[in-house]
């Protein structure tokens, strides 16, 4: 085992099963990641291995995926992603201020969630 949280010491053990998850709250309809690092690329290995299955359509620029024909209903569920600043102390680092990394970075956060709850 590992003695930091790094992305870079991060595996894989398991991918949970998105698609179920999204199938069973058929409200969900947004998936932020914090920052386009290894979790959003292994996120993204996912779903491109779903999208070969035929399980969904994957947004060219990967902003977002179709389920198909999800809970047996003829219409398809769009799920948008979202990435976010990542709020680790090595995010913190690039900020001279942390007091104001932290405001600004909470801001964004509000601001992306409420709009996503807006625009589902």
């Amino acid at each position: 085992m590992g003695s930091s949280a790094a992305d870079y010491h991060l595996k894989v053990l398991e991918y949970n099963n998105i698609l179920r998850l999204l199938a069973e709250h058929e409200g969900l309809s947004q998936i932020f990641c914090t920052s386009k690092n290894r979790v959003y690329f292994w996120l993204q290995d996912y779903l491109k291995s779903c999208s070969q299955k035929g399980l969904l359509k994957l947004h060219q620029d990967g902003s977002r995926f179709e389920l198909i024909n999800c809970s047996g209903s003829n219409t398809n569920s769009i799920v948008n992603l979202h990435i976010l600043p990542s709020p680790s102390a090595r995010g913190v680092m690039r900020y001279a201020n942390k007091e104001q990394f932290l405001l600004e970075t909470s801001q964004l956060y509000h601001r992306m969630f409420r709009q996503a709850r807006e625009n589902p």
